[in-house]
């Protein structure tokens, strides 16, 4: 056996944006709850007990903000699962960052060669998730590669790689009307057709404005919804409490345009999930907030649709309201 050989694996890189702001602004009490939130997150990287009983080689990586999931699939056709549960597991560490911690992470997910040690990594798949990291993602957000998704897709199929309508209907806009259509008129067989149900039934990513593929953190709220029992007041405050620190933020950073363009993503992201899923009430005006944060500092109370009854409390973000 050759030693020190890359081979196939999933990659996830992820950081946390600001991050050299953040601590640089820091007092000493706030200092001490950033180092607890960060160890959250990398204790939650660390639970190995699931990991293990699913039977999937994977590793992880942490250096001060910067955070490395690798999961070896060697030369698999068929790794399905691995990307379920790697696509789960970047969905709820981004809900636990943003959500309850109020941080921003930015991230990339990619298939590619990797050499995993120790304490140490190598190999063009690094590169890759970097790139991704650093000149697609842009927003806080954890976008996966399209050649990643491909890959996935039935093998063999030449239609595949220049179809990405057929990438937007199984991983983010899933109709199996539209899957049956599409399997008759391109002749599929019953195994590739019962492969493309597998995948669109199990991964729900979220399509960007620039038709990048997304981790949905926010489908997180939707699945604690049925685990936790939770009430629409109960997720209506969730969202509420989201937008409250992304709105307090951006107001502190309304001249430093290239943070307020990260906000203005996050509010529009807040908003598209509000309305396809049953709260619209919750949507935020950002065409007002766009042209007139450098004028004033907003609160979400001047922003909400009018027609939602919120009296004001303090949140652990600042100001914040309940239903």
């Amino acid at each position: 056996m050759i030693k020190n050989k890359t081979s196939n694996h999933l990659i996830a890189y992820f950081d946390i944006l600001g991050y050299e702001n953040i601590v640089n602004n820091l007092q000493e009490s706030e200092e001490q709850e950033l180092i607890t939130d960060i160890k959250t997150i990398i204790i939650k990287l660390y639970k190995m007990k699931r990991i293990l009983q699913e039977g999937f080689v994977i590793k992880t990586y942490s250096f001060s903000d910067n955070f490395l999931i690798t999961m070896k699939i060697d030369d698999k056709e068929n790794f399905l699962e691995e990307f379920y549960f790697l696509v789960e597991l970047l969905q709820e560490i981004q809900y636990e960052i943003v959500i309850n911690h109020g941080l921003l992470i930015r991230g990339g997910l990619v298939k590619g060669q990797l050499y995993t040690g120790k304490n140490f990594v190598f190999g063009k798949g690094l590169i890759q998730v970097c790139k991704i990291e650093r000149d697609i993602a842009i927003f806080p957000r954890i976008v996966v590669d399209k050649k990643l998704l491909i890959d996935i897709l039935p093998h063999g199929c030449d239609f595949i790689s220049e179809d990405i309508n057929l990438v937007n209907i199984i991983f983010s806009a899933f109709n199996k009307a539209s899957v049956n259509e599409f399997a008759v008129a391109k002749g599929l067989s019953k195994k590739d057709y019962n492969r493309l149900i597998n995948i669109g039934s199990n991964i729900k990513l979220q399509k960007d404005i620039d038709n990048n593929f997304i981790i949905n953190y926010y489908q997180q709220i939707e699945l604690l919804r049925h685990k936790k029992n939770l009430n629409i007041k109960n997720i209506k405050e969730i969202l509420l409490t989201h937008i409250i620190f992304v709105i307090n933020n951006l107001n502190i950073n309304k001249n430093n345009n290239k943070i307020v363009e990260k906000y203005l993503w996050c509010c529009s992201y807040y908003n598209i999930f509000c309305k396809e899923n049953g709260y619209p009430d919750l949507t935020i005006d950002i065409d007002e907030l766009r042209c007139n944060y450098k004028r004033k500092n907003y609160d979400v109370f001047e922003l909400i649709n009018k027609n939602t009854d919120l009296k004001k409390i303090s949140s652990p973000f600042g100001q914040g309201f309940v239903l």
